[in-house]
């Protein structure tokens, strides 16, 4: 999953308070690494000294566990809108491909 290092954000939010003149309108990007499930066990467990281990679980066990209902201001008991998506659908595309681009080797 591709991960953006907080202190990057920290720093281009920092100059972007300080500078409004000069960052108003631009477009800032980031450096990201494309990391796998493993690699965030063990930086985990290097950062808290617990141990971890990454088990890949089928996706449809995770969308089962999210919460039902549509993501939305409006979506309200009865709130009718098609482009309000459940949890599950704006989760499981996501996942399916992040799932295989760890070392950003593509999908």
């Amino acid at each position: 999953m591709p991960l953006i290092p907080l202190d990057d954000i920290t720093e281009y939010a920092k100059w972007i308070f300080e500078h409004p003149e000069q960052s108003a309108g631009l477009q800032l990007g980031v450096a990201l690494a494309h990391v796998t499930g493993t690699e965030i066990a063990a930086a985990f467990e290097a950062v808290t000294g617990k141990k971890a281990r990454y088990q890949d679980i089928p996706l449809q066990v995770a969308l089962e566990r999210l919460p039902p209902g549509k993501i939305g201001a409006k979506a309200s008991p009865g709130f009718k809108d098609p482009t309000l998506k459940t949890a599950a659908e704006h989760f499981g595309p996501w996942w399916s491909i992040f799932r295989v681009s760890g070392g950003n080797a593509g999908c």
